[in-house]
């Protein structure tokens, strides 16, 4: 820290803008220390923009470097003209510091409570600043304590009143701030060559002597280095959404980061200005207290009756102890009451309780003795009654995250729910008493009672006490390169092609130190992409294209910069005090308050983070529950009898068979296609697998082949070893059995280090850490230890050393088990709910997922595929039986939401639901239309009827009036009538008179839509293919020419292609193989575009069937007008033929292997077929009247007389008839022509048809017959 003396020669920054200042800013707080540190000066100020953000930054990495950091905030305030000036604020001592806090969070309050509209001035307009953060003088004289006044000149009120021509309009505010801040008001002077600034400068020294206010100058630092203006510009540009054509800057290329020397220069006629810099410095000093753990006491509720009674028990013990600590006393009690509820249900067998009661005995007291010593009684104590009243106010809670499922204080004071000692879990990986610090609760909460556990939190603490935590969003590669494109004006085509060449993570080979290739990760910087990624480099070095330099050159800067401020999606923290004593309040526009510090800093600060977590999987547990308890309840099931979640067997079969089954969608955790397969191969059979196979299921240990030798044990295809063939120790037996000899979870690297070495559980969670870090000196000091131990407990001293290697390998991919075996509690519950109670688990899913359609549409899929044998019928939205969410009617089926339909929404349904409640079911859609029209807009009510909404009327009716076409036309006059109302609903006006609107005559041209189109109708409403498909009109043309029966297969088809090379490689059997499949698809777009570096012509393709839908590019050779010609011929014929290929292909420098699958060719289904031969077969039905008529007519428009003019196909007719199926012997040969299948399917029906075609390509034939002519010449 630097002193007086070498304070004295220097000038001092005193208004520096980080990047904390959001839009006025481009420098990070490590580019500010480096510039004072570079640049000799012995202190330096940040003074952000309304903002605190890196006054901990700036004190730990100034303190660091000997640089004194002062504290300051730039804000503006309000005269009393309604004008507002900017001003700086600078803490003088930590008094100040809190005064300046205060008054910054006092600002945030107020600004978001209302809006209140201001008279500005139009200078106000040029800060670019929002005009409801402000302070005003009341604020300044309450809070000046402390505190220093910097007014600038250009934006003061100097500034803004020599604009106007009113100078005089600024002595009422030197006036008041002078009364406020007496000789601790100085005056900025800056000379950054703004318009007008020479002009302001005699005011500027006329009022700093006119007010006695000494001369400061300044450099209002925006930036590093003269070049970085433009850096600056493009920043604020960015921000304010506006091109750097149009835009105005109020600031000067001269508003860097300047030496001493620069600024003793520039103010050579006043010195005195650069000195006071130096005088201020030596005024300020705040001390930072960092490091330690500041908790609020934790007191009993006494208002709760059994916390009264704890209370009164407590002053009794007391009463003769009286150095008995409250917490400590408290804490032992809640411990050892819960334990003993938790072994009244572990074991309810007296007798086996107390012959396991010693084992939870000791451990508890171990635990508790070691939260005492820390001083953590607080902390857990804090934790469970949150948790606790939670469960009480029915809130889901998770069962554990993270290292906390492993301490058994936590499982009996509820904070957890799974026994650690049944699945050997670890208090030290959580709490290690060899190193001091702080546990951590990480907490899932469902998703919708969230919010609601902060409330809590802050009526029971006090609302200045609890608060979340700011976050910051970055500028990232490839949103700063979009952004940079569109402000400098360039062809946003380009900034696509280099944001689509970007990646997020590259992979590099770098020859080591043993001459060997080893590949290397990197972050997907912009640097890195321009060294590692080759067709973004090719954009960069494109010459013939500068603009795509040009973008990455000014992104390079702004990467990575801080964008814009949140809040931490799960940190909490509670102050023991009010929070402004550790850091000011931001509050958001939606009324949340947050710290102005990161989780990092404000933890650096003093304060506890807790983190409260979303969880939805636990919103779908709660509501899956409550649909199956209104069920129980319609069966007569007690209330005491009804599902408890908590209290399910874990070794129930019908749950390990779904999953053995790959029956996993929706299952926590278990649903990826990969981790199915996993599932799928692994059997679990217990609860540990399930534990195991989320461990494993992580890149690390899927690629290192552990996943394998895991399976393989398991199914006892391989032999289990303690660890290896080599290093078999039947000391580790009981550690490794659980995971058949695999080193699979971080407790178990502490435990084989205690068993083999003798390590203290303490020592081993430190050895774990020392692996994880790979720091040589650590490693090399953890190694001899682990030797010696290992030989004083009687192991060879080699076969020791060995066990370390293989150890500190595994290390690598080990995985945490408690947080493991807490998250598979809950992929059991969601699996026991699957396997039992289907129809409410699914539609407990699909109302979770209700604004993501691929999530609705894959659950419907499942739900689908599973109906018949699962029995569980799944039906349209219906106005009379549909909610706001998905449900499950009496029968058992489930009912979609009508909330779900595409632009329909939550609000109108319950309306809708509100007067069902009131009034009965609809009797038909003019009912509806009379009681709720008026809620609906025109576009929803379209939505719901071609989703099939009124579909119950119809059923009921059967008459023309009753139909979705119907309905279609009678909305048109009511739509018309209403253009000539004044009301804002639809049908205003027509509750009364329904019956003049809807007349029978309306309905006499009314037309049934065909199939296609009603299924379109259908898509058009659900964003998917609800009840049938366009493709399922032609399953005889994919049956007889497709080799995958759905794009599912295809998927499967691909993941066994994969894993048969995988398995090759690893038997060094590596060789490139190409497989192709095809697929007959309905194309639901496409266009044409480029490849990445431009040299190859590219289809983007979307295509789907009932199974799934696919998207991926076709790179060709085509031109770019066959590829148009393609793109027509697809929209015109929306069915085709595509050709997948899969391939694979092994990295020549690091040997892996990798498959890859593309879209190698597609064709118009219509263009494929014409260039087809084969044989097709047509059973006919002749057994109603104009059976055989139409058998003539397809013969006559189709075969009779028509010369074969291409491929023959062959025609088989065959007959029902009252006698049977007969067939005729005749063939009827003819050509393809249009709609010959299409007819025939029409006059057969769809199922009737049978096509065995073989595809003759065109291309290949020409070039036979070139070949030939070649030949015969």
């Amino acid at each position: 820290m630097s002193d007086s003396k070498s304070l004295s020669k220097s000038f001092i920054h005193l208004r520096v803008h980080s990047e904390f200042s959001i839009t006025s800013g481009v420098m990070k707080v490590k580019d500010i220390i480096n510039l004072a540190s570079q640049y000799l000066m012995p202190a330096v100020t940040i003074s952000d923009l309304n903002m605190f953000c890196g006054l901990i930054k700036l004190y730990e990495q100034g303190t660091a470097k000997g640089i004194k950091p002062i504290s300051a905030v730039d804000t503006q305030f309000l005269d009393d003209k309604g004008r507002l000036h900017d001003v700086t604020l600078i803490a003088q001592n930590e008094e100040g510091y809190v005064n300046i806090r205060r008054i910054m969070t006092e600002t945030y309050v107020r600004a978001r409570g209302k809006v209140e509209e201001q008279k500005l001035s139009r200078s106000l307009k040029s800060t670019k600043r929002d005009p409801r953060i402000y302070i005003t003088y009341e604020q300044m004289r309450n809070h000046a304590q402390g505190v220093i006044c910097l007014l600038p000149g250009y934006f003061g009120p100097l500034g803004n009143s020599a604009r106007e021509d009113k100078i005089d309009f600024a002595d009422p505010c030197y006036e008041e701030l002078k009364s406020i801040y007496k000789n601790k008001l100085f005056q900025a002077i800056a000379r950054c060559g703004r318009p007008g600034e020479k002009g302001l400068e005699k005011h500027i020294i006329e009022y700093a002597l006119k007010y006695q206010m000494p001369l400061v100058a300044t450099n209002d630092v925006l930036f590093k280095r003269r070049q970085d203006f433009d850096t600056h510009q493009i920043r604020e540009c960015i921000a304010q959404s506006v091109v750097m054509s149009q835009y105005q800057p109020d600031y000067t290329a001269e508003q860097y980061f300047k030496t001493s020397e620069e600024m003793a220069e520039l103010f050579k006629d006043l010195p005195i200005a650069i000195e006071n810099t130096v005088k201020i410095a030596q005024m300020c000093t705040v001390k930072f207290k960092l490091g330690h753990h500041d908790l609020p006491r934790f007191n009993l509720d006494e208002s709760d009756p059994g916390e009264k009674k704890l209370k009164e028990e407590f002053e009794e013990f007391k009463a003769t102890n009286p150095d008995v600590d409250e917490e400590e006393w408290i804490l032992d009690k809640l411990s050892w009451q819960g334990l003993e509820a938790r072994l009244q249900i572990l074991y309810p067998d007296p007798e086996e309780r107390e012959k396991q009661r010693p084992l939870y005995n000791e451990r508890l007291n171990y635990e508790l003795d070691i939260i005492k010593r820390m001083k953590f009684p607080g902390y857990f104590l804090i934790v469970q009654e949150f948790i606790n009243w939670s469960k009480k106010h029915e809130i889901p809670v998770g069962p554990g995250r993270g290292s906390g499922a492993g301490s058994l204080v936590a499982y009996s004071l509820r904070i957890t729910d799974l026994d650690p000692l049944r699945y050997a879990l670890l208090f030290e990986r959580f709490l290690n008493p060899s190193r001091k610090s702080m546990p951590d609760f990480d907490v899932d909460f469902c998703n919708e009672g969230r919010a609601r556990v902060i409330e809590h939190m802050q009526d029971h603490y006090g609302k200045d006490s609890v608060s979340q935590i700011m976050t910051f969003g970055t500028m990232g590669a490839k949103m700063v390169v979009r952004d940079v494109a569109r402000v400098m004006g360039i062809d946003r085509h380009k900034a696509e092609d280099l944001a689509r060449s970007l990646q997020d993570k590259l992979e590099y080979t770098e020859v080591n130190d043993k001459g060997e290739a080893e590949v290397k990760t990197a972050k997907g910087t912009l640097d890195n992409n321009v060294k590692y990624n080759p067709i973004f480099k090719a954009y960069y070095d494109n010459t013939e294209e500068p603009e795509y330099r040009h973008i990455v050159e000014y992104s390079k800067p702004l990467e990575g910069l801080v964008r814009q401020v949140g809040k931490h999606a799960a940190g909490i923290v509670i102050s023991p005090t009010e929070m402004n004593n550790y850091s000011a309040l931001y509050i958001s526009e939606d009324g949340e308050q947050s710290t102005h510090f990161d989780k990092d800093d404000i933890e650096h600060a003093g304060l506890v983070k807790f983190d409260f977590l979303g969880l939805k999987n636990l919103t779908i547990i709660k509501n899956a529950i409550k649909m199956i308890h209104n069920r129980q309840r319609r069966e007569g099931v007690k209330e005491e009898d009804l599902l408890d979640i908590n209290l399910i067997p874990l070794d129930d079969p019908a749950c390990y068979e779904l999953l053995q089954q790959g029956d996993t969608h929706g299952i926590f955790q278990l649903e990826s296609a990969g981790i199915t397969k996993m599932v799928v191969n692994a059997q679990p059979k217990e609860f540990e697998d399930i534990i195991a196979l989320i461990a494993l299921y992580r890149p690390g240990p899927l690629q290192s082949g552990m996943v394998e030798n895991y399976i393989q044990r398991k199914n006892g295809l391989e032999k289990v070893y303690y660890p290896t063939p080599e290093l078999n120790f039947e000391v580790l037996k009981e550690i490794l059995d659980p995971t058949y000899g695999v080193i699979v979870y971080q407790e178990q690297v502490m435990q084989i280090a205690q068993k083999f070495s003798g390590y203290t559980l303490g020592d081993a969670d430190n050895l774990r850490r020392a692996m994880g870090k790979k720091k040589q000196e650590e490693m090399d000091k953890e190694r001899g230890k682990f030797i010696e131990g290992a030989i004083k407990n009687g192991h060879d001293g080699k076969q020791a050393q060995a066990l370390f290697d293989l150890v500190d390998k595994f290390a690598g991919y080990g995985f945490n088990k408690s947080h493991s075996a807490a998250y598979a509690l809950v992929s059991y519950q969601t699996a026991y709910l699957k396997a039992h109670y289907r129809a409410e688990f699914l539609a407990a899913v699909l109302t979770n997922a209700q604004n993501d359609i691929s999530k609705i549409y894959s659950t419907v899929k499942d739900l689908k595929n599973t109906a018949r044998k699962i029995k569980v019928e799944f039906i349209r939205p219906s106005v009379n039986y549909s909610f706001e969410h998905f449900d499950v009617d009496h029968k058992g089926r489930v009912i979609y939401s009508l909330a779900a339909l595409k632009g329909v929404g939550v609000e109108v349904v319950r309306e809708l639901v509100k007067d069902r409640q009131a009034h009965g079911i609809f009797k038909d859609f003019y009912d509806f239309i009379d009681r709720c029209g008026k809620f609906f807009s025109e576009s929803q009510l379209k939505v719901m009827i071609n989703a099939g909404c009124f579909d119950d009327f119809i059923d009921q009716a059967k008459d023309k009036g009753h139909s979705r076409e119907a309905y279609h036309h009678v909305l048109k006059p009511i739509i018309a009538a209403v253009k000539n109302t004044t009301h804002g609903n639809l049908f205003a006006d027509l509750t009364e008179n329904i019956d003049t609107y809807i007349r029978p005559e309306i309905l006499k041209d009314v037309t049934s839509w065909p199939l296609e189109e009603r299924v379109r109708r259908e898509y058009d409403a659900f964003n998917f293919y609800f009840a049938g498909h366009p493709i399922n009109e032609f399953t005889a043309e994919r049956d007889a020419i497709a080799t995958c029966t759905s794009i599912d297969d295809m998927l499967i088809k691909f993941s066994d292609y994969t894993t048969e090379v995988m398995l090759n490689a690893r038997k060094g059997n590596q060789r490139n193989v190409y497989r192709t499949h095809n697929l007959v698809v309905h194309i639901d777009s496409a266009r044409k575009g480029k490849s990445f570096d431009g040299s190859k012509n590219v289809l983007d393709l979307s295509f789907s069937d009932e199974s799934g839908n696919y998207r991926g590019d076709m790179f060709s050779s085509l031109t770019a007008n066959q590829i148009a010609e393609l793109v027509d011929s697809l929209v015109e014929d929306t069915k085709a033929v595509v050709t997948m290929q899969f391939s694979s292909y092994q990295n020549k420098d690091t040997k892996e292997t990798r498959t890859s699958m593309r879209i190698k060719q597609v064709i118009p289904l219509q263009t494929y077929l014409a260039n087809c031969k084969g044989k097709v077969y047509a059973l006919f039905d002749i057994r109603q009247a104009d059976g055989l008529n139409k058998v003539n007519n397809y013969y006559k428009q189709y075969i009779s007389g028509k010369p074969i003019t291409s491929l023959p196909l062959e025609f088989h007719f065959l007959f029902y008839t009252r006698f049977g199926v007969g067939t005729v012997e005749h063939k009827h040969v003819t050509s393809f022509s249009p709609n010959i299948f299409k007819d025939l399917k029409y006059y057969c029906g769809v199922h009737n048809v049978m096509l065995d075609l073989e595809y003759v390509d065109p291309e290949r034939d020409k070039r036979n017959r070139f070949y030939n002519r070649s030949e015969e010449s």
